[in-house]
């Protein structure tokens, strides 16, 4: 049975201002939501909750890039150590805050000079000089659900613990990770790849989805606290499933102010539309939307229930993850406005 993520709560949205590494930082507002995690009606059976963490880490540095050159990022201003935002330290991403790029992220590879930073991807199309950024710590599986599940998560093994699902688009599969609690190879936050690596560590991007299944009976709430998201947020979308999360904690966010069919989602009908899936709570299961081009009934955006019931205002939700199915050849990027 599929369930959904309720978000219960979004409190203390305030600003205010720290110094790291001898940098000025205006942080982001503040606040945490409450999320649900939906059980079985018996143990043993399997619920399932899509996640979206609305919520980021707080900023841990900010500043101006001069220039960029492929995969390295160069602030003239800095004085960085070495690996200060990866390795030992931990994973931090970076996030391109205005120009062209605003809203994109990548994974940062390294600090190898006092002022360069690398990047997973190649962001230097979008930097000119003066284009400002910010750094944050990923969310990870021991942040998120705590380092020894005290989320409420239940742990096992392989076979009966909880479960907590990333979806890769480069695999077109799920990465499945459990918190274990005995036998060979130890404990703690594991991958279904391997019983004795620790996976505590393992980073989230602002915009991966998350599914958790749940086999224990009963629901399990629990707070997730940090800096909310400003700006617009850039989401990549490949040909295939999207597990994508929705990266903001409040305000209207619908089909139609999504911004998706501007970022490149392809309309069309019921067959050859790109479709995004949203799960419904009370049937325990997906609506599917699409917007439609042409026909009987109107365009505008659709539910495979019907052809003419408009489906605009439909809302996005806060807390969960949606599916964006690209049945369309080539990728997008899916640059989501702030909805408040």
């Amino acid at each position: 049975m599929f369930r959904t993520l309720s978000l219960l709560c979004v409190a203390a949205l305030v600003a205010g201002v720290s110094t790291l590494s001898a940098q000025s930082v205006t942080t982001d507002p503040v606040g945490f939501i409450t999320l649900t995690v939906f059980g079985p009606a018996v143990t043993g059976d399997t619920a399932n909750t899509f996640i979206g963490l609305g919520f980021t880490q707080p900023v841990s540095y900010q500043a101006a890039l001069a220039s960029a050159a492929a995969t390295t990022l160069t602030d003239s201003s800095a004085a960085f150590t070495v690996d200060q935002f990866s390795g030992p330290a931990g994973s931090f991403y970076l996030e391109l805050t205005n120009g062209t790029g605003a809203g994109r992220t990548s994974q940062i590879t390294g600090t190898p000079t006092a002022t360069t930073i690398t990047t997973a991807d190649n962001l230097s199309s979008f930097v000119t000089a003066g284009a400002t950024y910010k750094i944050r710590k990923n969310w990870t599986l021991s942040s998120v659900f705590g380092p020894n599940a005290e989320s409420g998560i239940a742990g096992g093994n392989i076979t009966t613990a909880d479960q907590v699902l990333v979806y890769s688009t480069a695999g077109q599969a799920y990465l499945t990770f459990y918190y274990k609690t005995s036998g060979i190879g130890g404990t703690g936050w594991r991958s279904t790849a391997s019983t004795s690596i620790n996976e505590a560590t393992h980073p989230f991007m602002p915009t991966d989805g998350l599914l958790v299944l749940r086999h224990t009976a009963g629901n399990v709430t629990f707070a997730l606290a940090g800096a909310v998201k400003l700006g617009p947020t850039a989401l990549p979308v490949v040909p295939g499933s999207n597990l994508l999360s929705n990266v903001y904690p409040a305000g209207t966010f619908t089909l139609n102010s999504s911004n998706l069919v501007g970022s490149g989602l392809t309309g069309g009908n019921l067959t050859t539309a790109d479709q995004v899936l949203i799960f419904n709570n009370t049937s325990n299961a997906f609506d599917t939307y699409y917007f439609k081009t042409s026909g009987i009934g109107g365009t505008g955006w659709r539910s495979t229930a019907s052809t003419s019931t408009p489906e605009d205002n439909h809302g996005i939700p806060f807390g969960a993850s949606v599916f964006i199915q690209r049945i369309n050849p080539g990728s997008f990027t899916w640059v989501a406005p702030q909805p408040f």
